[in-house]
């Protein structure tokens, strides 16, 4: 078991770290995979390296006192056969293509937000993320759904602080017994058309 792997809570075995930098308080590290042969998934012919791609990865793992950067050294490959020219990237484990941050980033996200005197503005300034992205990592892991309307409800505004453009939410509750239904992130139309229009054309 490759114990940078277990250091920083990775899920990829075969990565190594090639280097190790320190600029004030933040620490750079390089991962990459030792070079081994890779086969056309599609033809089975050899494929051809086509370079490596960096990719700069926020990682949160041991933030305590320095913030950790992954410089990620990602290996293209072409298939060698002039009727097929597979084309790939490597794939790594901890990090989703075309992502900035490791899964672990987003895990860590969607916990800070247990905490009810945080907000996307502070979450998504300790992650290193912007606000809408801190919302939307939300969105994607916790459901929750639209309690049925009721035949009167009330809408009201309150400053919450969930959204980088809007700093008041929308608050919609029963308005004989004042339970909550449902809460926007902002109270502005591009967010409330949206969300009324889609409640009437489901009726």
């Amino acid at each position: 078991m490759n114990s940078i792997t277990d250091l920083l809570d990775l899920e990829d075995n075969d990565v190594i770290i090639s280097n190790i930098d320190t600029q004030g308080q933040t620490k750079i590290l390089t991962l990459e995979t030792p070079p081994t042969a890779h086969f056309c998934p599609s033809c089975g012919f050899r494929m051809h390296s086509r370079g490596i791609k960096k990719r700069t990865i926020n990682h949160p793992i041991m933030q305590d006192n320095y913030s950790l950067v992954i410089i990620l050294k990602q290996r293209r490959w072409r298939c060698t056969n002039p009727e097929c020219l597979y084309d790939t990237s490597e794939s790594f484990k901890f990090v989703r293509k075309s992502r900035r941050v490791s899964n672990a980033t987003e895990m860590l996200i969607v916990s800070a937000y247990k905490d009810l005197m945080e907000t996307s503005t502070s979450i998504a300034k300790r992650f290193h993320v912007s606000d809408t992205f801190a919302h939307e990592v939300f969105d994607r892991y916790v459901k929750l759904d639209r309690l049925p309307l009721t035949d009167a409800i009330s809408v009201d505004e309150v400053f919450i602080d969930m959204d980088e453009y809007c700093k008041y939410a929308l608050v919609i509750q029963d308005f004989h017994t004042g339970d909550p239904i449902d809460l926007l992130r902002s109270r502005r139309a591009n967010v409330t058309e949206p969300y009324f229009t889609s409640i009437v054309s489901a009726k």
